[in-house]
């Protein structure tokens, strides 16, 4: 009696350890998966770094091009020869006619 209940065991195990492999292969097809989708994202987020590094040096240049650009604006010029320096006049036309309606 007793060997037939450790046969018994033996099969029970033998059935729970064939279940538990087939476990694990599941999570080992699952992790694998896993990888490969956080590989592909880690792609995506370096190309995404690389982007905005470069939206950053446009930036970067394109302040530096405006700050010449308002400095160029803002110099005095009234000393100057140069005939653009001088202020426009602008003349008011006065309106000689009266409105009729």
């Amino acid at each position: 009696m007793a060997m037939e209940d450790l046969k018994f065991e033996f099969k029970q195990i033998k059935l729970e350890s064939r279940y538990k492999d087939k476990e694990l292969e599941e999570l080992y097809k699952h992790s694998a998966k896993s990888e490969e989708i956080i590989a592909e994202y880690m792609m995506i987020i370096k190309d995404l770094k690389n982007e905005i590094n470069a939206i950053k040096l446009i930036a970067d240049e394109t302040i530096n091009q405006n700050q010449k650009l308002k400095a160029q604006a803002n110099r005095d010029h009234t000393n100057s020869s140069i005939s653009s320096a001088k202020k426009m006049v602008i003349k008011k036309y006065v309106n000689k006619y009266p409105d009729t309606l």
